[in-house]
């Protein structure tokens, strides 16, 4: 028996903007369009997001709060990726890295405020 992760959800005041945020800046496709509350985005490697409506802001919690820290987003091409993300606008929280091994990392936020990090793995875990 397996079990894998079929998607995540991630709740927004504004549901279509953030969507369409993702959906315009990775090139994913809505699969489920529940509007305008509900929607279903997949990305290219078939994982997916459900986003839906709230009306409640969660705020912010530290670093190491329990719960959700961030969106991992993994790419092949990590210096097209980052230039995609900055042409778009999107302001990393730091810097692109790329250690030794060649593990490229940036952190940016999404129009919710909801941390992204852009990952590049050069062997597959």
């Amino acid at each position: 028996m397996k079990f894998g992760i079929e998607h995540i959800l991630i709740l927004s005041k504004d549901v279509k903007a953030l969507v369409d945020w993702y959906v315009n800046l990775f090139d994913w496709e809505i699969v489920i369009d529940g509007g305008p509350d509900v929607y279903m985005v997949k990305a290219s490697n078939g994982n997916m997001i459900e986003f839906g409506k709230t009306e409640v802001d969660g705020g912010k919690d530290a670093d190491n709060a329990a719960g959700f820290r961030h969106l991992a987003i993994c790419v092949d091409d990590f210096d097209a990726a980052v230039a995609k993300v900055r042409a778009a606008g999107v302001n990393g929280l730091k810097d692109p890295v790329v250690s030794d091994t060649g593990l490229g990392i940036m952190f940016f936020e999404d129009p919710d405020g909801n941390l992204v990090h852009l990952v590049s793995r050069p062997v597959a875990l």
